[in-house]
């Protein structure tokens, strides 16, 4: 596990952070087949968690490894990530990013970065979701990443 965990709902309402034993801290346990889960139907979709990397490190790109659901309910539609050095300024380093449904699939997604950031702080935004729902089977973290054609 990268460090501590932080999950709200941006627009206020009930801040539970699990559904069912689906806890938020599954996104960064390393297992795939785990994954958090909150539903979105009572609140606008927008949720948002940080991951806490317990220091600055460096990084080239982050991956989303989605629920592995055949509905996809919880699928990110749209998203943000934003990074911190100290956990209160935040940068917007992707700002809604779209997966078409074409695009839609099981394995990772990934987002690069043209330069390498330093972050302590990542801060996700799922800014809409599927079925709203929002979920999320792990996120990763690339010092450096390779493209492969």
């Amino acid at each position: 596990m990268w460090g501590q965990l932080f999950c709200r709902r941006k627009h206020g309402g009930q801040t539970d952070d699990w559904w069912g034993n689906n806890r938020i801290e599954k996104v960064i346990d390393g297992v795939d087949a785990s994954f958090w889960q909150v539903d979105t139907a009572r609140v606008p979709n927008d949720f948002e968690f940080t991951v806490d990397l317990g220091e600055v490190r460096k990084m080239s790109a982050i991956s989303y490894f989605p629920r592995q659901a055949v509905d996809m309910d919880g699928y990110w539609i749209e998203y943000s990530i934003m990074t911190s050095i100290d956990g209160v300024d935040f940068i917007i380093d992707v700002d809604h990013a779209k997966i078409a449904e074409n695009e839609r699939h099981f394995g990772r997604h990934y987002s690069y970065f043209e330069e390498p950031i330093e972050a302590r702080y990542v801060k996700f935004f799922i800014h809409k979701g599927k079925g709203n729902i929002a979920s999320c089977g792990e996120v990763d973290f690339y010092e450096s990443y390779e493209i492969r054609n």
